[in-house]
């Protein structure tokens, strides 16, 4: 039997990552992006030194992680797209500020683009699968075996919990003038004892094991 508290636990691995933390990393990768279109805009001098390609492939490489970090699904195409065009149209930018164009950092850019993706995509893969680990020991925690005739709750008692059938099956039966009807089997992948947690009621029935049930 499993309650109520399964369902966010299940749910969780599938959820974005958390509101806050997708701030932090997508206002991080805005920073980026403007340190590099001012960095790669800035006027040439006597004593300039140009950015070296390792530093092109690692500030895209950075910038392609934090967007696949942080951004949803749908919205990884378009962030990486718009990175790609703008480690090329920096390029050809770059002359109108009296720098000059080069397809090696162009190409450094793209290839950091890449990697950047790549390792945001496993990071996002790992995360999940911690996640999904995580959320299923906290159901094996909570997931409890009753053997065949165990009263799960009686009617009247105190409605607290929902619970769902992992197998097995469940007999639910309300008392009524000396007799009990049987209301429903609820059998693997059902839900019982919602409605009174929803209304906050009494137990409308007795619920029992038909046969050892998890």
């Amino acid at each position: 039997m499993t309650d109520s508290s399964f369902r966010s636990s299940l749910i969780g691995p599938f959820r974005d990552i958390p509101p806050k933390t997708r701030a932090f990393v997508l206002t991080m990768g805005a920073a980026g992006v403007v340190m590099v279109i001012v960095a790669s805009l800035e006027s040439a001098k006597g004593s300039h030194i140009e950015v070296d390609k390792l530093l092109h492939f690692g500030g895209y490489a950075t910038l392609a992680f934090l967007f696949v970090v942080g951004l949803p699904v749908k919205l990884y195409v378009p962030g990486i797209v718009g990175l790609l065009l703008m480690g090329a149209g920096i390029e050809f930018i770059q002359p109108l500020q009296g720098r000059s164009f080069d397809t090696h950092d162009m190409n450094a850019n793209r290839i950091g683009v890449a990697a950047g993706t790549a390792l945001g995509l496993l990071g996002r893969m790992g995360l999940a699968r911690l996640r999904a680990e995580l959320a299923a020991r906290a159901q094996r925690k909570r997931t409890r075996r009753v053997q065949a005739g165990t009263v799960i709750f009686r009617q009247g008692e105190r409605s607290t919990d929902l619970y769902a059938v992992m197998s097995g099956s469940v007999r639910l039966a309300h008392a009524a003038k000396g007799h009990d009807d049987e209301l429903e089997v609820v059998r693997e992948g059902g839900v019982f004892g919602e409605m009174g947690v929803i209304r906050d009621a009494p137990r409308y029935a007795t619920a029992i094991a038909l046969e050892e049930s998890d």
